[in-house]
């Protein structure tokens, strides 16, 4: 492997994905912000060891089914928790995990938004973008018109004029 090359995807952390059943159509979408390869290792170990909590274990210990972890598919890369919680959440229907069911109204948007996003999101990352210039961000912007200046400097300068007359 050369310094460049891209990480394998079990390498790379901070993920939502998707573990199919080999047996069925149920699929498992779960979040980490573990590298994958972790998380899918804890997932393994949670059949062998017949941990009761485990969707997965569950799924197959009632069907008698088995998870293809070799077909785990990456959903989508984001950083931040809430973000990959919502995504999880978003990618959810017609899985075997627990959640609350979108409102209907979020149902016919996310049916609508299908069709327009065909491919997975990428990880958010500020590392590539352009820095704004400097007008827009307001650094070394200074005014001394009095229409930016807060209410109680106003006030504080009328009564230090007052005080000096």
């Amino acid at each position: 492997m050369k310094p460049k090359d891209p990480l394998p995807v079990t390498e790379q952390s901070a993920m939502v994905y998707s573990i199919p059943c080999q047996d069925c159509d149920a699929k498992y979408v779960g979040e980490t912000g573990k590298r994958l390869g972790t998380r899918l290792a804890e997932n393994q170990l949670e059949i062998n060891r017949k941990y009761k909590l485990s969707l997965v274990y569950g799924h197959t210990q009632q069907l008698n089914h088995d998870f293809a972890f070799e077909k785990t598919r990456v959903i989508g890369r984001v950083n931040e928790k809430i973000a990959r919680l919502m995504l999880e959440t978003w990618s959810s229907t017609g899985t075997i995990n627990r959640a609350i069911d979108l409102h209907l109204a979020y149902q016919a948007l996310l049916a609508r938004l299908g069709s327009v996003r065909p491919r997975p999101m990428r990880q958010t990352s500020t590392r590539n973008r352009e820095p704004m210039p400097r007008e827009k961000r307001g650094v070394g912007r200074r005014s001394h018109d009095q229409s930016q200046t807060l209410p109680h400097q106003c006030a504080h300068k009328t009564e230090n004029n007052s005080r000096e007359q």
